[in-house]
């Protein structure tokens, strides 16, 4: 199984670095956000093949002290992303003023939740982390809807935004499921055949996310679309 997760991971470095090349081709201006979520992600999947090394370096406790550090900045990066995003689509709509006192909102209900909901289990502890995260991929869930909801609203959609928020979907409600399933197999007698596939469904939605991205980005595909719909795309030729 081990095998398979460093093979995922290896995956993930290739997609990952794809796209931070697409997205270095004129769109970090426009896309810096998601560029730096990405770079990330990188990073933390780089980490993360050079600290395990088997089962054991899985027990570790350096290992679990910079796993769950990564996995809040993880959380915590996805859902500045999709804020920014619903901020930007709202830019020049009346209701960007409410949109953004309602992030307010959710951003601090959500960094509360975790503190409030799971008292029962030391703080900072794997049970405490593991609800934690799921909460955060549950909000970054639904922004997203509230992201998407505001795209098709918009009448000049664009369709660039809307495969990012498609694939940022995909991102965020594969890992809310896989979190919800791990609290569960804590409760079980097989909870690491659990674990392992609850990892395994957060590894597979995220490439899903990432290979959607890469196609968003991909330079051939923009030129297409920026000839049929008249708009020009600075250096992505």
């Amino acid at each position: 199984m081990n095998s398979v997760f460093v093979a995922l991971q290896a995956f993930h470095l290739i997609l990952g670095f794809v796209l931070l090349v697409f997205l270095l081709r004129g769109f970090l201006p426009k896309y810096l956000v998601l560029f730096l979520y990405s770079a990330i992600q990188e990073v933390i999947t780089l980490i993360d093949l050079v600290l395990v090394n088997g089962e054991e370096g899985r027990k570790s406790a350096l290992y679990r002290n910079i796993y769950w550090t990564e996995e809040i900045v993880w959380d915590l990066s996805m859902f500045l992303l999709v804020s920014v995003l619903i901020h930007r689509t709202l830019e020049g709509r009346p209701e960007r003023e409410f949109a953004r006192k309602v992030l307010i909102i959710v951003w601090v209900t959500a960094l509360a939740l975790p503190f409030l909901l799971f008292t029962s289990h030391p703080m900072f502890g794997t049970r405490w982390f593991n609800g934690a995260s799921q909460v955060l991929n549950f909000g970054a869930a639904i922004l997203n809807l509230v992201l998407w909801g505001a795209l098709i609203a918009t009448r000049n959609r664009d369709r660039l935004l809307m495969l990012v928020s498609a694939g940022l979907g995909i991102n965020v409600a594969g890992a809310a499921i896989a979190w919800g399933v791990r609290q569960l197999a804590l409760h079980t007698s097989f909870v690491n055949d659990v674990r392992n596939a609850a990892d395994m469904f957060a590894q597979l939605t995220y490439l899903a996310g990432l290979a959607i991205w890469c196609y968003a980005f991909t330079p051939k595909r923009i030129l297409h679309t920026s000839s049929s719909e008249g708009i020009h795309v600075s250096r992505a030729e």
